[in-house]
């Protein structure tokens, strides 16, 4: 076992990515984002606090901050839900869907040993899935 720190990811919306934003320019601070919005109510952050100390710790550890798109973050809830029988809330469906982009674009290498948050359940969030009635017998 290895005493390496693992590298960090900071996931947020499209609708609201001031950490991503900062992190690609290279800035040691975050400007608000205006008009945050996004289906993953725990991730609208415009004006995070310790943005910092978030930027310095993802580039410290080697990491990287990845913003996705609403529509991807429901697609990957509703098909976690159906493959592992697990209601994920939105903010944890969209560390899914930044795992995702990073395995396919070879961030994340094949050999890797991840850990994707879901910090909620989906259960707060009931309009994230469609519920239609099964018949019984």
């Amino acid at each position: 076992m290895s005493d390496r720190l693992p590298r960090l990811v900071a996931v947020q919306s499209t609708g609201c990515a001031p950490i991503v934003r900062a992190f690609a320019a290279g800035e040691e601070r975050a400007r608000p984002w205006a008009d945050a919005h996004t289906v993953a109510f725990g991730i609208t952050v415009p004006a995070p606090l310790g943005d910092e100390l978030i930027l310095t710790a993802l580039r410290e550890s080697g990491g990287t901050a990845v913003a996705v798109d609403d529509a991807e973050i429901l697609t990957d809830l509703r098909e976690f839900a159906t493959r592992e029988g697990l209601l994920l809330c939105p903010e944890g469906a969209a560390c899914l869907t930044a795992a995702r982009h990073l395995r396919a674009g070879g961030w994340i290498r094949p050999d890797e040993r991840v850990v994707v948050l879901n910090t909620g359940s989906g259960l707060k969030y009931p309009e994230t899935v469609d519920v239609s009635a099964v018949p019984v017998g």
